[in-house]
């Protein structure tokens, strides 16, 4: 069996969820810290982020950077994902046009 590199397979499913999203593909993917980063900006440091973090016990975190932006938990990976696009469309993104 091949290497698990950093828990990529465990993190795949979240990935793949993000992505078939359509509300979260104009954002910059990336694992950091064992959690999925969406930013809103390639390549700048301190850009905003919808953060999704697996937690123990198989449920999730999910915070947007933002000032202000909130911090939300999710149970099923489902809603992980419904609270990111939530959080991204309820406050406002910096340096982008509403």
């Amino acid at each position: 069996m091949a290497a698990d590199c950093g828990g990529l397979r465990r993190r795949r499913p979240l990935v793949e969820a993000a992505h078939r999203d359509g509300r979260l593909r104009g954002l910059y993917p990336y694992l950091s810290h064992g959690m999925l980063r969406l930013s809103t900006e390639l390549g700048r440091q301190g850009a905003r982020e919808i953060q999704i973090c697996p937690v123990t016990g198989g449920s999730y975190r999910v915070e947007d950077t933002a000032s202000g932006g909130g911090v939300r938990n999710a149970v099923t990976l489902a809603e992980a994902i419904d609270s990111a696009a939530d959080l991204l469309q309820n406050t406002a993104r910096p340096g982008r046009e509403e």
